[in-house]
């Protein structure tokens, strides 16, 4: 007989490393100063970040239902393959992004940093894309984690304020249709999820998307880059609450969505100390 699910303090290892990574990163980018371009396509306003929001469901439901497609008609291979693709292009853009950086804050600049970003950047590409796919434990968890911290903080970094907010909510929104009556949680009726290296992290007994990890980051990193350091903490300690409620409930489910719980918490405690914070100190 298959051991029940019991929610325990570890399995908060790999959120508590991505929310860290997270913050680090935002710091360098701040210490970097380097230009950060929006990403939305719409304005900044009530119905633009509406509008925002609504793009970016649209295109992740889309691509979960093709997803699930494949799965469903015994393409898994294509599907596995597809993420490996994805992954090594989105490692090589991220860390050359984010050695541009680095490199502005040690004042290495000229053609021979170009080189040395390129081929530093293919040579973590290799080595974090092998230990996503095909090793476990602690090296695959620190591996999945930067991955999601630097996505999340690229998305932190490059989507305003109020766009993030509502967006984050929607995903909320969305990942509770998505497990409970869409495409994730049929996704996961049909294959053992934890075979989907790049997709999903498996930490013990837990398998946890790597999709969680990239919005739990992209919260911290903008609270960090917007409103400073006890934000930061605050969201990050109410992405943690949240998600250590949602493990409980997967002691009654044997799948639960990992976004609403912690990003509503996530973002109730940052907004409430961005509040008292401009309440009281200014």
């Amino acid at each position: 007989m298959e051991e029940k699910f019991r929610a325990r303090a570890m399995h908060l290892l790999p959120e508590i490393c991505t929310l860290i990574s997270a913050g680090i990163l935002a710091v360098g980018i701040l210490e970097s100063k380097i230009e950060v371009e929006s990403i939305t396509a719409f304005p900044e306003t009530p119905s633009g970040a509406t509008l925002n929001m609504t793009f970016f469901v649209v295109i992740m439901a889309v691509i979960a239902t093709v997803m699930y497609l494949l799965v469903k008609h015994g393409m898994e291979k294509i599907f596995r393959a597809i993420i490996r693709v994805a992954v090594v292009l989105v490692l090589f853009t991220l860390l050359n992004w984010y050695l541009a950086a680095l490199f502005v804050i040690v004042r290495i600049t000229g053609e021979f940093a170009d080189w040395i970003n390129i081929v530093a950047a293919l040579a973590l590409t290799v080595a974090l894309s092998y230990a996503i796919n095909w090793t476990k434990g602690p090296i695959q968890l620190a591996s999945v984690t930067s991955l999601g911290a630097m996505l999340g903080t690229f998305l932190g970094a490059s989507i305003p304020t109020l766009t993030t907010i509502i967006l984050l909510l929607g995903l909320a929104g969305y990942d509770i249709l998505a497990v409970f009556k869409g495409p994730i949680g049929k996704i996961a009726e049909k294959t053992e999820l934890e075979n989907l290296s790049g997709a999903t992290l498996t930490f013990g007994d837990l398998t946890v998307g790597l999709g969680d990890l990239v919005f739990y980051s992209m919260l911290a990193s903008h609270t960090m880059l917007s409103f400073g350091l006890i934000p930061y903490a605050s969201a990050s300690i109410g992405i943690i609450v949240g998600t250590f409620l949602g493990f409980k409930m997967l002691e009654k489910r044997s799948t639960f969505p990992g976004l609403p719980l912690s990003l509503i918490c996530g973002l109730g405690f940052m907004l409430i100390t961005v509040f008292l914070q401009r309440t009281f100190l200014l």
